[in-house]
């Protein structure tokens, strides 16, 4: 269905024919109505993205919560291989490079896990802020929106 200078075209389907457009006059009111119901969907499709967006930022917060304890899990893990494998170089009274060859590969790996955590930082920062930004520019069309479909809204209803 689409308007055009005070009549609507509608698509109508016959079975014996092929398909074909067909003018009907529309009232002021018709048009009113018409009016609203586009001006509604065209709100509720941009409310609809700013939820969208809201549920977003909230995602990726608790994505990043989540990397961030599984990488105090590991962590954990490591500090814990370290601690016995202090125990072992302490005890051993030969062969002690393996075990300082795989205690310094243990505090590799927790220097490693300190740059993914900081790098997630940023990237948590970096993500969140991108979508705050296409929040406020979604919530500024809304809002201008908003006050046209009003402002006509007016007019609609002086003119009748």
């Amino acid at each position: 269905m689409s308007l055009k200078q005070g009549f609507i075209l509608e698509k109508k389907v016959d079975k014996d024919k092929d398909d074909f457009l067909e003018l009907k006059k529309y009232s002021v009111k018709d048009s009113e109505e018409i009016f609203r119901s586009l001006s509604d969907a065209k709100l509720g499709t941009i409310q609809g993205t700013i939820d969208d967006i809201n549920d977003l930022i909230l995602t990726r917060g608790n994505l990043s919560k989540e990397i961030f304890n599984q990488l105090d899990k590991m962590s954990m893990e490591i500090n814990n291989s370290l601690i016995e494998t202090r125990s072992i170089i302490n005890s051993l009274k030969s062969n002690k490079d393996e075990a300082v060859r795989a205690q310094l590969e243990l505090r590799k790996k927790i220097i490693d896990l300190e740059e993914v955590r900081v790098q997630e930082k940023v990237n948590n920062w970096r993500d969140i802020a991108l979508l705050k930004k296409e929040l406020r520019e979604t919530i500024k069309e809304f809002k201008e929106k908003e006050s046209s479909v009003s402002l006509l809204d007016k007019i609609l209803e002086d003119t009748l």
